[in-house]
C-alpha cells in the first residue's frame, strides 16, 4: 500500500478539523482506485468518526502509528471501532518511536541499533491484537517496525512474530 504521512498540524487544524478533513477527502477522491492507501496522521484530535468515515468512503485505512505524540495503538483501534470500524481489506501499522520520546531522544537512546534496549510490552501486545484481528477478518496486516521503537527492529519483529504464532498477547 501507499502510506501518506501527514505531519502534526497546527492548533488551528486541531480546533477545526474540517480544515484537514475536507482537503483529505478531496485528495483521496483524486487517487487512482487500483491501489491500496493508508493515511498516517500525527494529531490525536483527528481520530474521530468523521476521519474514519472519509477513509471508509475511499477504501483507505488508518495507519496505526506508535509515535511520540499519538495515543497507544489500542486507543487508535478503539477510536476506529467506535466509528464503526475500518472497511478496507488491509491494515497498516508503523511502529516508530516510544510514546513521549522525541525522534532525537530515540536516536540517542537506541543507536547503534544492535540490541533491544527497552521492550515496549503494551505496544507489542497491541500489534499482536491488530494482527490477530486481521487474521480473523482474513485480511492482510502490514506492520513496519523502526529501529527507534525499541533499539533493534529485527528482534522486535521476531518477538512480535513469535507472540502471534504462539497465540499470546
Amino acid at each position: 500500500p501507499f502510506v501518506f504521512q501527514f505531519q502534526t498540524l497546527s492548533k488551528e487544524f486541531a480546533e477545526f478539523p474540517d480544515r484537514f478533513f475536507a482537503p483529505l477527502d478531496a485528495f483521496l477522491e483524486q487517487l487512482p482506485k487500483d491501489f491500496q492507501y493508508a493515511i498516517e496522521i500525527r494529531n490525536r484530535e483527528f481520530l474521530s468518526p468523521a476521519y474514519f468515515e472519509i477513509l471508509n468512503r475511499h477504501g483507505a485505512t488508518h495507519c496505526f502509528n506508535h509515535w511520540t505524540r499519538m495515543p497507544p495503538l489500542i486507543d487508535q483501534m478503539k477510536a476506529a471501532a467506535r466509528a464503526g470500524g475500518l472497511k478496507a481489506s488491509f491494515y497498516v501499522a508503523r511502529i516508530l518511536t516510544p510514546i513521549g520520546l522525541s525522534y532525537e531522544e530515540a536516536v540517542e537512546r537506541y543507536s547503534p541499533y544492535n540490541q533491544i534496549r527497552s521492550p515496549l510490552l503494551q505496544m507489542r501486545e497491541d500489534v499482536v491484537r491488530l494482527a490477530k484481528r486481521a487474521l480473523d477478518k482474513q485480511i492482510t496486516a502490514f506492520i513496519i517496525v523502526n529501529n527507534r521503537a525499541e533499539g533493534y527492529a529485527p528482534m522486535t519483529i521476531n518477538d512480535i512474530g513469535s507472540m502471534i504464532v504462539s497465540g499470546s498477547r
